[in-house]
Formats: C-alpha cells, sequence, structure tokens
C-alpha cells in the first residue's frame, strides 16, 4: 500500500480545509484516595451460564501510575502479566483452578489508556456467599507474591515474550502501534519515546540487577500500600429488566410532559421529513465500486520449496522475517469418527494447555512462553472447490519462534503430538469453565456475527459445521459438558 500516496489523497481532499486547533486542558491526575472504596451495581441474568446460581463477579481495581512515565508503565505491563498471565501465574493458581468461578473477570488485567494507569484483579461466575471468599484471595495473593518474588524462570519467559513481541509484525502491526501510542499521545507524551523497547528492557534488567527485590517493592507500592483501590461486586437482579423499562418509561414520561405543543408539531414534521428521506432511493452512484480493469493481472508471487519429509508434503519459504522462524501445518480428520469430530473444537482448546511427555501443564506452558511465541491448534474448515455441498474439515498448527529456539520449538511440538496427557480432570474442568465464560462474553461484543452464523447454519453442509463448531450450538454444547461435572468422557476421548 502506497502510504505516501494515501496521505497525500487524504490531505488534498480533507485534511488542508480545516486549520489547526489548540489542544483542549490537559487532563489532571485523579486525586488519590485515602482509603478504599465500594460499589454493587445489579445485571442482567445470564442464560448462559452452567450453574444459575453462580453468576457474580468481584472484581478490585487499582490506580497506578501516570501514563506519561512510559518506563514506570512498561513495569508495570511486565507485572501484569507475571501476576496473571498464564497457568504459572499466581493468580491464576489461587483464582481459577480451585474453580470458584468460571474465569477471570473480562476487565481484568493492565489498562494504559486513561491519564492514570490502572490493573484490575477480579473473578467472575462466583456464588455471592463467595465474595468475601474472593476478595481475601486476591489480598492474600498480594502478600504472597510480596514475599516470595517471582521465579526467575517467569520473569525470563515475559521478557521473552516481548523480544519476540517486537519483532513479530504481524498484518495489523503498524495499526496495533498506532493504536497502542495513541493513548499516550492523547496525553501530551512523546509518541515516540514508547518504541525504545530494548532500552526499557535493558533498564529493566539493570534495576532487579541492582536489588533482587525490585519487584516485590513494586507490588507492595502498588497493590499492598496503594488505599486507591475500587471493590466492584456485580449481581444478577430478577427485576433489572422490569426495573430498567419502567426507568425508561419515567424519563420518556417525563420528557414528553415538558414538550409545548409547538416541541411536538416540530418533532412530528421532523418525523414526516425523516421519513420522507428514509423511502427516497438511495444514489448508489456515490457508492465506491471495483472494476475489472482496476485489478492488476500482475501479482507478487512468493518462492515456494515443495519438498517430501518422511512422505508428509512440505512447502518452505525463505523470506526475510525479523529473525523470527513461522511454522504452519494441517491434518486432515476426514477418516476421523463422527462421534469425535464434535470434540474437535475442545480438542484444539485444551492440546496445548495440559501437559504433554514428563512436563505437567505448568512446565509445558513455561517451556512454551521461554521458547516460542505459542503454539496453538485451531479447527479448519473450507468449502470445496466444486460444490457447496462438501467441505473439507481439519485441525490446523501453527506457531512461530525466535531462529536460536528453533529446535526447541519443534522438540515441544513433537512432545505434543506424541505424550500427550489428557487425563487430568481438575485441569479439563478448570479450562472448560473458562472457555464458557470467554464464550459468553464474547456474545456481548460478537453478537451479530454468532446470529450470521446461526441463520446460515441451514443453507449449507459447511455452514451447518461451522455453527456446530463455533457458534452458539456450540456455546450450548460446552455449557452442557460443563454443568454435568463429568469430565471423564472428555479426558477419555
Amino acid at each position: 500500500m502506497p502510504l505516501l500516496e494515501h496521505l497525500k489523497f487524504i490531505n488534498e481532499n480533507y485534511l488542508k480545509n480545516f486549520q489547526r486547533i489548540s489542544p483542549s486542558e490537559a487532563v489532571p491526575n485523579e486525586t488519590r484516595w485515602t482509603e478504599p472504596k465500594k460499589m454493587t451495581v445489579p445485571s442482567r441474568e445470564d442464560t448462559f451460564a452452567p450453574d444459575p446460581l453462580k453468576q457474580t463477579t468481584a472484581v478490585v481495581s487499582y490506580l497506578l501510575a501516570d501514563i506519561n512515565d512510559s518506563y514506570e508503565t512498561f513495569v508495570l505491563q511486565i507485572l501484569s502479566e507475571l501476576l496473571t498471565g498464564g497457568p504459572n501465574s499466581p493468580f491464576y493458581r489461587h483464582l481459577l483452578e480451585p474453580n470458584i468461578g468460571t474465569g477471570f473477570s473480562p476487565v481484568t488485567g493492565f489498562d494504559s489508556h486513561t491519564k492514570d494507569t490502572t490493573l484490575t484483579i477480579g473473578l467472575q461466575g462466583i456464588k455471592s456467599e463467595d465474595v468475601d471468599k474472593v476478595l481475601g484471595i486476591i489480598s492474600s495473593t498480594f502478600h504472597e507474591v510480596a514475599r516470595d518474588g517471582f521465579p526467575t524462570e517467569r520473569i525470563d519467559a515475559v521478557l521473552h515474550s516481548i523480544e519476540l513481541a517486537v519483532k513479530h509484525q504481524a498484518a495489523n502491526f503498524g495499526l496495533s502501534m498506532i493504536m497502542n501510542l495513541t493513548p499516550m499521545w492523547n496525553h501530551d507524551s512523546d509518541p515516540v519515546e514508547p518504541l525504545f523497547i530494548n532500552s526499557k528492557v535493558d533498564r529493566f534488567r539493570q534495576e532487579l540487577s541492582k536489588n533482587p527485590n525490585y519487584l516485590t517493592d513494586k507490588v507492595r507500592q502498588y497493590f499492598i500500600d496503594n488505599t486507591h483501590q475500587l471493590v466492584t461486586v456485580m449481581s444478577p437482579d430478577k427485576e433489572y429488566e422490569a426495573k430498567l423499562e419502567s426507568e425508561e418509561k419515567a424519563i420518556l414520561d417525563s420528557k414528553l410532559k415538558a414538550l409545548t405543543s409547538e416541541d411536538r408539531a416540530n418533532i412530528f414534521a421532523k418525523g414526516v421529513e425523516l421519513l420522507a428521506m428514509q423511502s427516497k432511493e438511495a444514489d448508489i452512484e456515490c457508492l465506491p465500486t471495483l472494476q475489472l480493469s482496476d485489478i492488476s493481472s500482475d501479482s507478487d508471487t512468493v518462492e515456494l520449496d515443495h519438498l517430501q519429509v518422511h512422505g508428509v508434503p512440505l512447502q518452505l519459504a525463505v523470506q526475510p522475517t525479523n529473525g523470527i522462524t513461522y511454522f504452519h501445518g494441517l491434518i486432515n480428520t476426514a477418516t476421523l469418527p463422527e462421534k469425535l469430530k464434535d470434540h474437535l473444537p475442545l480438542f484444539c482448546m485444551a492440546a496445548t494447555k495440559m501437559g504433554a511427555a514428563g512436563m505437567d501443564y505448568r512446565q509445558l506452558d513455561q517451556q512454551i512462553e521461554l521458547k516460542t511465541g505459542g503454539l496453538s491448534f485451531g479447527a479448519h474448515l473450507t468449502e470445496g472447490l466444486d460444490s457447496v455441498r462438501s467441505y473439507e474439515q481439519g485441525v490446523v498448527f501453527s506457531s512461530h519462534s525466535l531462529d536460536r529456539n528453533l529446535p526447541d520449538m519443534f522438540q515441544l511440538w513433537q512432545s505434543i503430538f506424541n505424550q500427550l496427557r489428557l487425563k487430568d480432570e481438575n485441569r479439563i474442568e478448570t479450562l472448560l469453565r473458562n472457555l464458557v465464560s470467554e464464550l459468553a462474553n464474547s456474545l456481548t461484543h460478537a453478537g451479530h456475527q454468532y446470529a450470521m452464523t446461526h441463520a446460515a447454519s441451514s443453507l449449507t453442509p459447511t455452514s451447518f459445521a461451522k455453527e456446530m463448531n463455533e457458534g452458539v450450538s456450540y456455546i450450548r454444547r460446552v455449557k452442557a459438558i460443563t454443568g454435568t461435572n463429568q469430565w471423564e468422557p472428555v479426558c477419555y476421548l
């Protein structure tokens, strides 16, 4: 995409018509609280909750450093990952694995989009009587971390993931980078300075070398001694919808009573005008169109070496990739029994999170984080080229690593394919409860996508399979499995 041409077009057609304006007043920092606060909020009942009695959410939010302090923000991002990222993190062990709830609250994690950064820790899908228990676990976990610190291997794994993230340039790399810089730019920070990640990593290592208690001191500063914290508890209210409707009706009635005869006449006239505009046939000539002549017949081709490794076809592409090797594979599951195909999405979810060879799931996760950018499985579904009535189903797997770690990455894949451990029922329960929680949360921001998938499910076999593998039907199936508390059939499939 020719950037300069795009910028020139935007400037000549839009920006040149406007004058620079002075920005509004700077956003002030929050006044610090001298003691914690607590609030409760009602919510709708969750129809997808596996247990109707476990629909309460409890979170604790902490106000942290100013967003303009880019190094401190960097340290807090590391702390957030150490505290909540993956099965080796203390909050995963103490909040998720006891299966008190269904998963972390959707707002759990570090947020650097506001003038004062924040970190939130919480659990959703808990019983109302377990709120104090959850809050107690959050407090005791911070004290445990302040006392025991973090294993050196965990810190190395997080720093490795940062190094890999800097070099890994995905398709939306530029857009993501700009979006991440925008909050600091909005608050008068230098938008370029945060890009110097390596200097921040070097400074972090130096601070850690000078003071072995560097991170535990940060935990005490921001989470134990910090009085600016907010506890929020959200519980379902059976009368929520009725109360909301009543409030909306009261607001509408009050506004209607305040209208004069002239106001009513104006509203009616505007309604008639709007109806006329909506009934008017749209001028489609103003829409941008793409003609065949706009598409070049020439295309850039990527040279591929076609090889055979032990009878398995392999495509090899040598490209400049910032010292990273990318690996993708596909397994055709056409010969898999139909009763097992229904569980392919669950297998893909759990395959890299259960443990393999001589490693339990914590050790496997640690090695994946230390040596790779992640190992992932996903359900593969593609429509036939000659007929919409046929499709190919399979499992796609992928990973990437720094070139120096390539042998370790393939060794991890070998362990998973040859010695996968799937018989830990407690681990399966934790993963499935988290999955139900994530799927239920996804309905909020992707409801239209679920509706489209469900509506199309009766049109073609491919659409039906897609609905069963990733649609509302899939959510119901996972919810049903989770609700039975019978994990053995899933473990031994």
